[in-house]
């Protein structure tokens, strides 16, 4: 499949990558979290796949306003060497937050997990000083909070609960609404943005409904890059970070994922912010990701 970077666009870094200054050094920096829920490479970089709907234009981008420059960061495209995977064979979303979270696969093997039994690096933040409204999440799935804390309460968190036809969730855009605000009001040093309604529409083989959600999360990253222009030596600071919990498979299979599912251990990632415009070892050059690295990346910005 050839990659086609007009799909996946030409503006991210005029819209996030912010330019320095000596006031946004003196900033403490920040990192935005955002995980948009079983999103497949496929659509991220080659946008509407033909083999899966003859409804939709092929190839229509998906991404075309927030991503439409190419980040500081990019990894998982098809052709370029880069690749990202997730950190556990399991291949679902409850193992891959926590692995996203403790740095490791927790032993967790499907979404009837317990909570999250190691110390999660959001509070590992808070043991170093940062205060708790300054380490904050919002999920539209209710099961976010059983990977992001191993002690229920220690870092602020906005759980959906319900509100969706899915039930255990809420719509992203009540959660995006409900972050957005909470950036402008409490400038946050780590703040996390779980989206999932791309995965439950692919669940339900609604390819237009999960390529509308994709089109709905590129207005909203491009609104918080707004927001972030806006806000100063905090927003010249600040990093974003965009990935996902697993991939899916293809063709007719593209609905699934799991162990079985060949093809849904492969993801992407996308990263802009002062950090990764010239970074240091080990992450300069790196090829070879996965969501273990998270953890450390993000520990090694904030402190």
């Amino acid at each position: 499949m050839k990659l086609r970077l007009g799909s996946f666009g030409l503006q991210l870094c005029a819209l996030l990558c912010l330019p320095l200054s000596s006031a946004a050094l003196a900033t403490p920096p920040s990192v935005i979290l955002i995980t948009l829920d079983g999103v497949r490479w496929q659509e991220v970089f080659d946008g509407v796949d033909p083999e899966i709907s003859t409804e939709l234009p092929a190839h229509q981008p998906l991404f075309t306003r927030a991503w439409s420059q190419r980040p500081d960061l990019l990894i998982g495209t098809p052709n370029d060497g880069t690749s990202m995977k997730v950190s556990n064979p399991f291949r679902v979303s409850l193992p891959a937050y926590q692995s996203i979270f403790a740095g490791r696969d927790t032993g967790c093997r499907n979404n009837g997990c317990a909570r999250i039994p190691l110390e999660t690096f959001p509070e590992a933040l808070v043991k170093t000083g940062i205060p708790r409204a300054q380490v904050a999440a919002f999920s539209s799935w209710d099961k976010i909070g059983l990977a992001i804390e191993s002690v229920a309460g220690t870092i602020f968190s906005d759980i959906g609960q319900s509100g969706s036809p899915w039930g255990g969730a809420r719509w992203d855009a009540d959660t995006f609404e409900a972050g957005i605000k909470y950036l402008e009001t409490q400038r946050p040093r780590f703040l996390y943005l779980s989206l999932n309604d791309t995965d439950e529409y692919a669940h339900r083989g609604d390819y237009r409904g999960y390529t509308g959600a994709m089109q709905e999360d590129d207005a909203r990253i491009q609104r918080l890059a707004d927001t972030l222009a806006a806000m100063g030596d905090y927003g010249r600071s600040a990093h974003l970070i965009v990935t996902t919990d697993h991939g899916r498979g293809s063709r007719g299979n593209w609905r699934n994922h799991g162990d079985w599912v060949q093809g849904a251990d492969q993801i992407w990632m996308t990263a802009s912010g002062p950090f990764f415009k010239n970074p240091p070892a080990p992450w300069a050059g790196k090829r070879q990701w996965e969501h273990a690295d998270l953890r450390p990346l993000i520990e090694e910005i904030l402190l």
